[in-house]
């Protein structure tokens, strides 16, 4: 909810003339903001991320999140 509400604050920002902003496409859906959303085509590679863990005292659902984020990344397990 809050990252909704940060969203229409950053459109409304642009619509006031403060500048321009990128933004998920999905925010395009709020309409009446008054700004105009352009479609951005990357044109580059995706970007590179990596998950900081400590090395011991991992709680259960870091572990899980751990587990899914390379599931879903199909990144095998390193270190």
């Amino acid at each position: 909810m809050q990252e909704a509400v940060q969203m229409q604050t950053i459109v409304g920002l642009v619509a006031a003339g403060c500048g321009v902003s990128i933004v998920p496409g999905s925010v395009a859906a709020l309409t009446g903001l008054g700004a105009v959303f352009a479609e951005l085509i990357p044109t580059t590679s995706p970007v590179e991320l990596a998950l900081a863990i400590p090395r011991h005292g991992v709680s259960p659902a870091a572990t899980h999140f751990v587990a899914v984020a390379r599931d879903v990344t199909h990144v095998p397990k390193t270190g």
